[in-house]
């Protein structure tokens, strides 16, 4: 159940489930519900609300080319398997954000931060283990907890071989996606099968969630462009109605290296509970390639920019008001 401390309604905090381990993340959980201070307007952060709706039909989708599933899928499990050792060679400035609303779809609280970001990836038998590090850069006016989510870039490894066995897959077609050619591939977890990339947790419980989606991949070479999930089914016992995630990835070109990585650039999410839902955006940027011996090519990759220069809605809004 959702629980309730001095009368606040608490929300559930969700993870990437494959990659929770030893604390790897705090669990203090949201406040939400109530009503805003009337003396405290929320500051206006630009997030919208745009949740993906996973079975609606692809605009401009083709069936030619021809899509080779197989193919398709033998491609993805490999770059999928090379993002696991491509998220442990950069370090980032994540940009947080969340805006809380009512059921009038008010702004009721919001809040913002920079975050210096780096992952660490153990292999283990038969699952993966990640710990994201966070050190705050500019420190948000409330909890911190409330702009931080677990894993969602590792959602790509719905296509790495240890987790695509609990999905069934199908092409959609061809389509762009930013004018880069790719296939579109759906997705959907086996019924009977656990839950095993994302769960919700409420105090000590722990709620399965069970996710469909797609994604849209490279055509050329079979990298995940786009991706975007939506749960199958509610999750009662939290009052959770819904919940959508949309995570995009890109090359990062860093010269003095010479090196190119495919790495995630923003990922948003949507929660819809009973009285309340939420929007959560991280944009990934200032990236740095740690070396040999952990030390950074201190070079920015082109077209990043500093902490300071990367558009953020007012990267530390105003005091968020908060729910009584």
């Amino acid at each position: 159940m959702v629980g309730s401390v001095m009368g606040l309604r608490i929300l559930p905090r969700y993870f990437i489930v494959m990659f929770l381990v030893a604390g790897a993340c705090a669990l203090p959980l949201l406040s939400a519900g109530g009503t805003p201070d009337q003396n405290k307007k929320p500051h206006d952060t630009g997030l919208l609300w745009n949740p993906p709706d996973t079975d609606k039909k692809v605009e401009g989708i083709t069936d030619t080319p021809a899509c080779n599933l197989g193919q398709v899928m033998q491609q993805a499990g490999d770059r999928a398997s090379d993002l696991v050792d491509t998220l442990t060679k950069f370090d980032a400035t994540e940009l947080s954000e969340f805006v809380q609303y009512n059921q009038a779809d008010q702004q009721i609280a919001n809040d913002a931060a920079r975050f210096d970001y780096t992952v660490d990836i153990e292999h283990n038998p038969g699952h993966l283990a990640m710990k994201e590090s966070r050190a705050a850069i500019a420190a948000p006016n409330g909890d911190e907890s409330q702009l931080e989510d677990v894993g969602l870039i590792a959602l790509a490894m719905i296509f790495h071989p240890l987790y695509s066995v609990d999905f069934a897959f199908s092409c959609d077609g061809a389509a762009d996606w930013n004018g880069q050619p790719a296939w579109v591939i759906r997705f959907q977890q086996f019924k009977g099968r656990p839950s095993r990339l994302m769960a919700f947790r409420s105090g000590n419980q722990v709620y399965g969630a069970k996710l469909k989606g797609r994604a849209w991949l490279s055509r050329d070479t079979g990298e995940i462009i786009h991706l975007e999930t939506n749960l199958m089914e509610p999750i009662g016992l939290l009052q959770l109605h819904s919940n959508a995630i949309v995570v995009d990835y890109g090359p990062v070109q860093f010269h003095t290296a010479d090196v190119k990585l495919w790495l995630p650039q923003s990922a948003q999410a949507y929660s819809v509970y009973d009285l309340y839902k939420l929007v959560k955006h991280h944009t990934y940027s200032d990236f740095k390639l740690f070396s040999v011996g952990s030390s950074f090519v201190a070079e920015k990759p082109k077209g990043a920019k500093d902490a300071k220069d990367v558009p953020a809605r007012d990267a530390v809004p105003p005091t968020a008001a908060k729910p009584q």
